[in-house]
């Protein structure tokens, strides 16, 4: 499992507090990046959480959604899915 360290500018939106961001090899999301990814609103992402459709990683108070997850999620509910 890789860490890696990269700096980033919070004040473009990117991340808050203290500018430092880590990518991890889990594939790990924010419900903004997983709203971003299947291109619908924050809001739609925590209804389908709550509805316990997607499930979330606890990280201390941070949500984090598993790519792997999405992608269970996606599958799941494509048309004529089983």
């Amino acid at each position: 499992m890789g860490w890696h360290l990269k700096f980033t500018n919070s004040r473009w939106g990117r991340t808050r507090g203290t500018g430092l961001a880590m990518s991890v090899s889990l594939n790990l999301l924010t419900i903004r990046e997983t709203a971003a990814e299947l291109r619908v609103s924050v809001a739609t992402i925590e209804r389908v959480r709550k509805r316990g459709d997607l499930p979330r990683v606890k990280v201390g108070y941070a949500t984090r959604i598993l790519r792997r997850d999405i992608e269970n999620y996606i599958e799941a509910h494509r048309d004529g899915a089983a």
